[in-house]
């Protein structure tokens, strides 16, 4: 008997919803159908490439994310958990935050966790910066090179501001999450201005967004542009 029957005849084997046209299950025998899948469609020896990002050292055990960007873009298109230990632990120790690595594992789906994790048994640092790090140095040295680093060095920020301005992705996990911590701050104005985070018209619509917010009467003790969020 499988993990999916054992778990069916255990929870309840699952039905499908005639009205709804969709499957009825425990989350246990969903879990455990979803790792089924993942083996039938053998998905579970892979080779995946990306961007390493999040990593965090333990004594016996190192974990990072994996994600991969679209040209000219910084926000992830997709991510996905990785983790080493036993014999890939001694490679994974190479692997640092920007790095472009290829990593060889078995896919796992954690049903305790709802986590699905590529678990490493190799991992191999393709180039020590990728493609997307370099873009984000290269500008940072730029605005150094034109003092416009420097510049935002200098403007100070009021230890209690009452006007602030958010510029951030419409319906957004981040402006909910800004929306969220600022009842604790008693009289906060808050401005918003809606932009795409990601995409060709991002940084203009962005700047766009600033022009207007710092030429707005009154004008905002800070701004803040927030993206992602959840």
């Amino acid at each position: 008997m499988d993990d999916f029957e054992e778990l069916a005849s255990r929870f309840g084997a699952p039905d499908w919803d005639l009205d709804g046209g969709g499957l009825v299950a425990t989350p246990a025998v969903l879990a455990t159908a979803l790792r089924d899948g993942l083996r039938q469609a053998g998905l579970v020896d892979v080779v995946v490439t990306g961007v390493a990002g999040g990593i965090r050292r333990r004594h016996r055990l190192i974990s990072f994310e994996l994600s991969e960007t679209l040209p000219g873009d910084t926000t992830p298109v997709a991510v996905i958990a990785v983790v080493a230990f036993g014999a890939s632990l001694a490679p994974a120790r190479r692997v640092t935050a920007g790095a472009q690595v290829r990593v060889h594992g078995h896919l796992d789906w954690k049903p305790e966790w709802g986590q699905l994790r590529l678990i490493c048994d190799d991992v191999e640092v393709v180039a020590q910066t990728s493609e997307v790090a370099q873009a984000r140095d290269q500008l940072v040295r730029d605005l150094i090179g034109e003092g416009l680093w420097q510049a935002q060095d200098r403007l100070a920020v009021p230890n209690r501001p009452r006007r602030i301005g958010l510029i951030c992705g419409q319906g957004s996990a981040a402006e909910a999450d800004v929306r969220a911590s600022l009842p604790a701050w008693a009289g906060i104005e808050l401005a918003v201005g809606h932009a795409p985070m990601s995409g060709e018209r991002a940084a203009d619509t962005v700047a766009d967004q600033i022009r207007a917010m710092a030429t707005h009467t009154p004008r905002p003790d800070l701004i803040v542009i927030a993206r992602g969020g959840g």
